[in-house]
């Protein structure tokens, strides 16, 4: 088995989209070696995934739902390798949630946005907007010990971050839950 060791430490550079952006340093565990997630690329035999999260002193195995660890072992199968220049972190919310269409103006369709107040549960969804101009600016998934995991840029890898890292780099003066309207 793989594992996905999320390091306590920061990384900052730019997307796929070239937004400067600030997440955690990724790495893959095998039976080999310790290797960082951006240079890896022998996923063919994946078919699960541990995700390991280190503060500080700490490390915590992080226990996601089955649907959410299928999403991104997906996303390391077809678009670690392959980078799509349509697949952004639209798409991969919605691919968790089996919504086939990804396109921004199409998001109210599918999505339920209520304010987010509190920290959401494991696998919720999470939108930044701007919601003076209408405009959506990202949107990842919650993986717990306060970790989202999201797809940066179109076209862009798996990254693991804040909620206020993403929103520092992302913008959008409003964060909300999201749930799916099907």
């Amino acid at each position: 088995m793989q594992k996905l060791i999320v390091s306590s430490q920061r990384v900052t550079g730019p997307s796929a989209d070239g937004i400067i952006v600030t997440a955690f340093k990724t790495f893959v565990e095998t039976e080999n070696g310790m290797y960082d997630l951006c240079n890896y690329f022998d996923f063919q035999e994946l078919d699960d995934i541990e995700i390991i999260s280190q503060k500080s002193f700490f490390s915590v195995r992080l226990n996601i739902p089955p649907e959410l660890k299928k999403a991104i072992i997906d996303f390391l199968l077809t678009q670690h390798i392959h980078k799509d220049d349509k697949f952004d972190c639209y798409s991969f919310v919605n691919k968790y949630h089996n919504v086939e269409e990804h396109k921004k103006s199409y998001l109210m369709n599918y999505w339920k946005l209520k304010k987010l107040v509190f920290l959401p549960k494991v696998g919720d969804v999470v939108f930044f907007l701007d919601t003076s101009r209408q405009l959506f600016r990202h949107a990842s998934i919650y993986v717990g010990w306060g970790v989202y995991v999201s797809v940066y840029g179109a076209g862009g890898d798996i990254h693991f971050a804040t909620l206020k890292d993403m929103k520092n780099s992302f913008g959008g003066e409003n964060i909300f839950l999201a749930t799916s309207r099907l």
